[in-house]
């Protein structure tokens, strides 16, 4: 962290946006900043490592706190024009399937990170804009933070999960399909560029309705997203209900199919 920090500081600290030693232009505070990193290991948790944990909460979870404890002082600055954090969080962030259990926690505590962050610079933004009110520059140095759930991507990284993924874990997963990843990128900018940006990112009917469901305690950004979750929820609530049935039933399907396999390898032996 403490390299990141100061190439942060190198790259946004100059108020001129010039490096006095080279002569160059540097960038300044960035007006949107896109955490994005992450991987999986998608296995049960008995043939999990330790260090499987680890290392997807390093880079899951740490990643994007880092990232954002390094810029956002800059970001916040009188001096900068504010701008938007996106974190990406997943559809694992908001139900924990088979195969997850080492990844599903990492994308919830984004939740829970974003929500932390979106309240204290919901604060910030109120204490400044009442202290300069009647000013038209009251709300220029203000950060909003999203929170996007895409779903399975094709990407590179999804390309290598798909290697070890277990049975159930391929077959619970295809039931939200697989997207292009520049669709999946579009409407994350998009999001992000839009004058009251949204704090949930979601992709397609199933991703709207898992926002809905787990809305909870979410940041309201939106009033027709709050009437929609407050009369949607009891009903998103009875469907899920059937997808749960219906994993359940992927999962017990798979486990008997693996000890049949097994039994019937015991047996060749034995004979």
């Amino acid at each position: 962290y403490t390299a990141l920090e100061k190439a942060v500081t190198t790259l946004c600290d100059d108020d001129s946006g010039k490096d006095n030693n080279s002569q160059l232009q540097l960038p300044g505070p960035p007006t949107l900043l896109f955490n994005c990193a992450g991987y999986s290991t998608p296995l049960a948790f008995e043939d999990l490592s330790a260090s499987n944990f680890r290392s997807q909460v390093d880079v899951n979870y740490l990643g994007s706190v880092h990232v954002v404890k390094a810029f956002l002082p800059h970001m916040t600055r009188s001096s900068s024009i504010g701008g938007n954090i996106i974190l990406t969080s997943s559809l694992s962030g908001q139900t924990g399937t088979y195969g997850y259990s080492a990844y599903s926690p990492t994308k919830f505590a984004l939740r829970g990170f974003a929500e932390c962050l979106s309240m204290e610079l919901a604060a910030k933004k109120k204490t400044k804009n009442e202290g300069s009110s009647g000013s038209n520059n009251s709300n220029g140095n203000d950060v909003n933070i999203s929170l996007a759930y895409p779903p399975d991507t094709k990407t590179p990284g999804y390309e290598i999960e798909m290697q070890s993924k277990p049975e159930a874990c391929r077959l619970i997963s295809e039931s939200g399909g697989v997207w292009d990843a520049e669709v999946v990128g579009k409407k994350m900018v998009n999001e992000a560029m839009s004058p009251n940006p949204s704090f949930d990112i979601y992709f397609g009917i199933d991703g709207w309705m898992l926002v809905t469901l787990t809305s909870g305690m979410n940041p309201v950004t939106s009033l027709v997203d709050a009437i929609y979750q407050v009369a949607m929820m009891g009903l998103h609530r009875f469907v899920s209900l059937f997808y749960l049935m219906d994993f359940g039933r992927i999962t017990q399907r798979c486990h008997d199919t693996e000890n049949t396999c097994v039994e019937n390898e015991d047996s060749s032996k034995e004979d």
